[in-house]
C-alpha cells in the first residue's frame, strides 16, 4: 500500500509505502496545480451523466494524478527511508 499525504504552504509532504517513509522536500507549485486540476475534474465527475464525456475525464484526471505523483516521487527518491 502506498499513500501520499501532502502539507500546505510551501509544500512538502511524506510517501508512505510498506519500505517505510520517506519525506517529500518542497515542491514545484505546478505539482500543486495538477493535482487541484486532477480534485476538480473528479469532482465533475460526480454531476456528469454516464457516457463517453465521463470516460474522457476520467482517463484525463487519472493521467493528470499519475503525473503528479510521478514528479513527487522522483523528489522524495533522494530523500532518506525512515523505517516503519
Amino acid at each position: 500500500m502506498r499513500a501520499v499525504i501532502l502539507f500546505g504552504g510551501d509544500g512538502g509532504g511524506l510517501l508512505i509505502s510498506d519500505k517505510g517513509v520517506r519525506p517529500i522536500p518542497p515542491f514545484d507549485p505546478s505539482i500543486r496545480l495538477k493535482l487541484r486540476s486532477t480534485s476538480a475534474l473528479v469532482k465533475a465527475l460526480v454531476l456528469t451523466e454516464e457516457g463517453s464525456v465521463k470516460t474522457k475525464k476520467a482517463k484525463l484526471a487519472a493521467s493528470l494524478s499519475n503525473l503528479a505523483v510521478s514528479k513527487l516521487k522522483k523528489r522524495s527518491d533522494n530523500s532518506r527511508v525512515i523505517e516503519l
